[in-house]
């Protein structure tokens, strides 16, 4: 955060945001915003980024997204394009836009239309529901997304299509996208689509119900049938043995229907510090109940790593034996117990569980790395096909937050690298605050792909 806002004052040196600068001066100055544009450090970029600002004109248009929308730009030169892109008003630059979305690489098409959704110009518009039916699911993922604040009743449209989509990114867009639109209209779409869901999006749907219609129903298809048929003034279906949908994972109270997930624990050395409650106040109801050498392990524990330890084993016991999973250790480097997502088998558990209870806490937090990691489990490329259709849907992420090594030493910038690849691959992360912990690390982490929970682990 600290290296943002130095970031920021620099920038402000360079150009004031929102100064009108003239027309000669675009014209003279063009070879060097190109220059900056093109320049190999993100403090060059940005400057150049920061340089076109008050520009509203084709010409910007061009070299903010021929030189700036590319995979090798950190976050915050992203989001200040994407803010210029996004206040440009004039017939001629919203054409500029339009035009641009349209074509070339996935990746540039994708952040153009990410920067659309606040525009009312007809053009714009017409493009980024264009968008909503790209043939890269990447690009369809980013144009949903940008709908949440469209006010065409197009969108409403466009939306109820994305959640009939192939690719479950597609789906995850458009069920947060309609979560954060809080139209009760949508409560037919979300009703029809979720009988087919078969992963963790049967809980995004669910959860999107009860937000937009206020009805106390879990993850149960039958029910929320019923509901709209009871609406409609019909007769309600009889229930029969239909009974609500169980979780495949959980942790701590907080539980997923995710066929892919990967816990993360932290173990940088601020993981040694001492807890302030005892654990086995703490314990699940399932090991108090049982008591015992389980019992007697939470009883034992002191420390932040010990009950971290602790609740991600419960975690793995406790998977459906239909799930995929991998866990991610971290501390000044990074590990994987299995580096892919294996089978939840006995075994499997077994082996994750037994390395989890022999690890340690030490050196400084690379929580860059960990975030990291998650996206590219599946592949080295954490943005390619394999990856958003394989990777994981939901993370357990055990940690207390705390960053302070690493590519990206700063805990928000590392989570502003983590949240631009999100927005394609739409992971949901849960948080578990171990002890004392940045909540508003962990909190910002949380509200990622429509947010997850944060709980506190004293």
């Amino acid at each position: 955060m600290k290296q943002n806002l130095l970031l920021a004052a620099v920038l402000l040196l360079f150009v004031a945001p929102g100064t009108a600068l003239s027309e000669p001066s675009f014209d003279k100055g063009r070879a060097e915003f190109g220059r900056l544009l093109r320049a190999g450090t993100p403090e060059e970029r940005a400057r150049g980024v920061y340089a076109l600002d008050g520009f509203d004109r084709p010409e910007a248009v061009r070299l903010l997204t021929r030189a700036v929308l590319t995979r090798k730009d950190r976050a915050v030169v992203i989001r200040s394009a994407q803010r210029l892109l996004s206040a440009m008003k004039s017939d001629e630059s919203s054409r500029v836009i339009a035009e641009e979305a349209m074509k070339g690489p996935w990746l540039k098409r994708a952040r153009l239309v990410e920067a659309m959704g606040r525009s009312e110009h007809p053009a714009v518009v017409d493009a980024l529901l264009a968008a909503c039916y790209d043939e890269d699911p990447r690009v369809r993922t980013s144009a949903v997304l940008a709908l949440d604040l469209a006010k065409s009743e197009r969108a409403d449209f466009a939306l109820a299509d994305a959640l009939r989509a192939p690719q479950w990114t597609v789906r995850a867009a458009a069920i947060d996208s309609i979560r954060r639109r809080g139209r009760s209209e949508a409560g037919g779409p979300l009703v029809d689509c979720l009988p087919a869901e078969r992963g963790r999006l049967r809980g995004d749907v669910a959860a999107a119900l009860r937000l937009i219609t206020n009805q106390p129903i879990g993850v149960f298809p039958e029910a929320w049938e019923n509901w709209r048929i009871a609406g409609q003034g019909g007769e309600p279906l009889p229930l029969g043995a239909a009974r609500e949908i169980p979780p495949t994972a959980e942790l701590a109270g907080v539980s997923t229907w995710a066929k892919r997930v990967v816990f993360v624990l932290a173990l940088s050395d601020s993981m040694n510090r001492k807890l302030q409650a005892a654990p086995d106040s703490l314990a699940p109801p399932d090991v108090k109940e049982r008591g015992g050498p389980e019992l007697r392990r939470w009883r034992e524990a002191t420390t932040k790593v010990e009950l971290a330890r602790l609740w991600v084993a419960w975690g793995i016991a406790h998977l459906s034996p239909d799930v995929r999973f991998d866990v991610v250790t971290y501390g000044q480097g990074v590990d994987a117990a299995f580096g892919e997502l294996v089978p939840a088998t006995p075994q499997n558990r077994e082996k994750a569980t037994d390395r989890i209870r022999s690890l340690s806490a030490s050196g400084e937090a690379n929580l860059h790395a960990g975030l990291m990691k998650v996206f590219d489990l599946v592949s080295r490329d954490p943005l390619d096909t394999k990856s958003l259709e394989e990777g994981p849907e939901a993370v357990f992420f055990v940690s207390d937050g705390y960053c302070d090594y690493g590519e990206i030493p700063d805990g928000f910038a590392a989570l502003d690298e983590a949240e631009q690849l999100n927005r394609f691959r739409q992971i949901v992360f849960h948080c578990f605050g171990v002890g004392e912990h940045d909540s508003r690390i962990l909190g910002t982490l949380a509200g990622f792909a429509g947010g997850g929970e944060l709980v506190a682990l004293p």
